[in-house]
């Protein structure tokens, strides 16, 4: 079973500012999820998404272009024991990827 849900922060890394700062994840529905973006302005952008779960990736892509061959959206993939999170964007031009660190629930 997949568990997305949860908060995220950026791996100290190369950032591209488009990565912001953290991100937080809700299952809201079957294939319904809420994204909370924390911008590297400490503005949140929050979206829901409807994407197909497979494996440990969630996949928001469509299809887009005159024959429908061109991907364009995200992808959630978690990885290392999913404890880590790595989102990609694609569209028609370029591929950007972000990698996330779980953190931990405070009690």
């Amino acid at each position: 079973m997949l568990d997305f849900n949860g908060k995220y922060r950026t791996v100290l890394s190369f950032k591209d500012p488009w990565c912001g700062t953290a991100i937080e994840i809700k299952k809201i529905r079957f294939n319904k999820y809420r994204i909370d973006w924390e911008l590297i302005t400490g503005e949140h952008t929050v979206v829901d998404l409807v994407g197909k779960a497979e494996g440990d990736t969630i996949d928001f892509r469509k299809r887009t272009g005159k024959d429908g061959s061109e991907l364009y959206g995200y992808t959630y993939s978690l990885t290392d024991g999913k404890n880590r999170l790595v989102v990609s964007l694609v569209t028609p031009d370029k591929k950007i990827v972000c990698n996330f660190i779980r953190m931990k629930e405070e009690k």
